[in-house]
């Protein structure tokens, strides 16, 4: 029995992978072909968590530069957002800054910072995080699993820490 639900949205610059981090963490699946996202896909993965059975209902947001009107309708009533980066590709992180700058009304929501492609850099991940002033902060990899599984736990264990 599910005991709460909770709306997760997938933010960030198109092609950091968001699709991919979704598909890898609900289907354990990942494709190395690229198709945008237009508007919003839904999926839906029900978690054991310390706190009894969740459902979450992940909002994979098309990807842009900035924050759009369109994209805050998509955010209307979520429980906690995933913002993605391309850790191969710096200025995805600048795109994050200010997608926080615009998230004000959500900041007091749970919420990741995914560097995702982590399998694309050999540079040692704590000169990395240095670099990076975002947290919290996972490094992932859609394309071999690392940390995607573990970084939704932990926005999980955020969520439900919140009293309902």
């Amino acid at each position: 029995m599910i005991d709460r639900v909770f709306k997760v949205c997938l933010l960030g610059a198109p092609g950091v992978g968001k699709t991919s981090l979704l598909h890898r963490f609900v289907n354990d699946t990942f494709s190395d072909t690229y198709k945008t996202t237009v508007g919003v896909t839904i999926k839906t993965k029900t978690l054991a968590t310390d706190s009894g059975e969740i459902k979450l209902i992940l909002w994979d947001i098309e990807g842009e530069r900035e924050l759009t009107e369109m994209q805050k309708q998509y955010l209307k009533r979520c429980h906690g957002y995933l913002l993605v980066a391309d850790i191969s590709r710096f200025d995805t992180f600048e795109v994050l800054e200010g997608y926080q700058k615009a998230l004000e009304n959500y900041t007091q929501l749970p919420h990741i910072v995914f560097a995702n492609k982590s399998d694309l850099v050999d540079e040692d991940k704590t000169q990395l995080t240095d670099r990076i002033e975002m947290s919290p902060l996972v490094f992932t990899s859609a394309k071999t699993g690392e940390n995607v599984e573990e970084g939704f736990m932990n926005l999980a264990a955020a969520l439900t820490a919140r009293p309902k």
